[in-house]
């Protein structure tokens, strides 16, 4: 917040003290930070993710056991009458 406000204050000519990449340039640092560490995070969330629902699980049918991954995995939708 800081140095947005502080590079937002170089728009008015009473408050320009320096060069515009004295401001600008830390702002842009900071969220080109921040967009890189979230990229790092939604990648690694969507690895834990697909490991997850790849992970094989033990269905019964019929009396056998067939062994699939929880992405194939259905649920139906069961209407219940009272």
């Amino acid at each position: 917040m800081y140095f947005l406000l502080m590079a937002c204050s170089q728009f008015f000519k009473d408050l320009v003290i320096g060069y515009w990449y004295t401001y600008w340039g830390p702002l842009i640092f900071v969220l080109t930070i921040t967009l890189v560490r979230e990229l790092i995070d939604d990648l690694r969330r969507r690895k834990r993710d697909q490991e997850i629902n790849n992970q094989k699980y033990t269905k019964i049918m019929k009396g056998e056991q067939h062994y699939i991954p929880s992405s194939k995995i259905k649920v139906c939708d069961a209407q219940f009458t009272i």
